[in-house]
């Protein structure tokens, strides 16, 4: 499996952030264990949202936008793109 330093390499930008939650990661936290010399490909935003803004800003036609992280990240991800699941 790739770990958060391995994917930082392949990243040309790297949003870290937080979903809603008393478990979740501090960005700052998840920082920590990214290589120094790629701190400058790295931006700490406060929500899902910002981050997910940011990233359409950001990237181009042809780039591609993955998120990665816990499944209460994920679940606020896909609610925020495509709505509330229905049953």
């Amino acid at each position: 499996s790739l770990t958060i330093p391995a994917i930082s390499r392949m990243a040309s930008t790297l949003i870290l952030t937080q979903p809603e939650g008393e478990r979740a990661a501090d960005p700052k936290m998840l920082l920590e264990v990214i290589p120094t010399e790629l701190h400058d490909r790295c931006l700490l935003l406060e929500n899902v949202g910002e981050a997910l803004l940011k990233a359409e800003t950001i990237a181009g036609s042809r780039d591609l936008i993955v998120v990665a992280g816990s499944l209460y990240l994920i679940g606020d991800v896909r609610k925020r793109l495509v709505g509330e699941l229905v049953e």
